[in-house]
């Protein structure tokens, strides 16, 4: 049987060098089946010497590896997660790379050791410094055993660790296409991994792998990772993000969750409601977010 082709997503939103880094990391994988790396470069990113350092370095991938650079216009990271990432992507197996991290040389075979059918896969990426300095601490706290009553309750799966099987791709891109893609105003809230973790916990369920890992760079241009505690704006981002992930996952799955299941999130939610109005600065937050929501309604009747 031939090996599986794996895509490695790198998204470029204002690249600098880190990301040819990225890009043959992912080349000088030691998985010797076929493996194209898709970089998504959008065009507000106004970085010509980047790109054209790009274009270069796709023209000479070595055998069983392919580099596409991908100009795409000026989107919101979800919509581009969606449009460029997942449909652009040909491979039996999707994998995710910020340009500014690095896969060690091994993780793709790594990972692959624990395919199991259709089941997503997940790992916890280990933090390093601006100078490619190992941290030793982890990106997330993941659980054990990863499912929808878990993850309602805070987001543990990065982008950089989650791994999707064709036939995830696949539905999530139909279910975006059904429910998500004419909304572009909400496409700028959606919090991509959060909703692809959720429907892959629900829909195929979610295997947690201990043993691989990306190195997270950690720098000042991150939302979360590097918020300091007293950082109120950025928190309430954060929550209002999350809050309408939450809400388009009940609208895009409503009829398969149980009782118990909608219970759960919808309390998720009203937590981070109450949470977000209770801060000094939160009534323009969730006068956003009602906005939005009846945005959503009125292009959803």
């Amino acid at each position: 049987m031939a090996a599986p082709l794996v895509s490695v997503v790198v998204r470029a939103f204002k690249p600098n060098e880190w990301i040819f880094e990225a890009v043959d990391s992912v080349i000088r994988q030691t998985y010797r089946g076929p493996v194209e790396v898709i970089v998504c470069y959008d065009k507000a990113s106004n970085t010509p010497r980047i790109l054209d350092k790009l274009r270069e370095l796709a023209s000479q991938t070595p055998a069983n590896r392919a580099v596409r650079v991908v100009e795409h216009e000026p989107m919101g990271p979800a919509h581009a997660f969606f449009e460029c990432g997942l449909r652009q992507s040909r491979g039996d197996y999707v994998m995710f790379l910020d340009y500014d991290n690095v896969m060690p040389s091994d993780y793709v075979e790594r990972v692959l050791s624990h395919a199991e059918g259709d089941k997503c896969l997940c790992t916890n990426p280990m933090k390093m410094d601006k100078e490619g300095r190992l941290l030793n601490t982890r990106v997330m706290r993941v659980p054990k055993k990863i499912s929808v009553e878990e993850l309602a309750w805070g987001n543990f799966c990065d982008t950089n660790g989650i791994v999707l099987p064709r036939k995830a791709v696949d539905t999530i891109l139909k279910m975006y296409d059904d429910k998500l893609k004419r909304l572009r105003l909400l496409n700028y809230l959606l919090v991509d991994d959060y909703l692809c973790a959720l429907i892959c916990a629900k829909l195929f369920g979610i295997k947690y792998i201990e043993d691989a890992y990306v190195y997270y760079r950690v720098h000042e241009e991150q939302l979360g990772h590097v918020m300091r505690p007293d950082d109120v704006v950025k928190a309430n981002q954060i929550r209002l993000r999350d809050i309408v992930t939450l809400y388009e996952l009940l609208v895009m799955l409503g009829d398969k969750f149980t009782s118990a299941e909608k219970a759960n999130i919808s309390a998720s939610i009203i937590g981070r409601v109450i949470n977000l109005i209770s801060k000094t600065i939160g009534v323009k937050y969730i006068i956003m977010g009602i906005a939005l929501v009846l945005y959503r309604y009125i292009k959803s009747i």
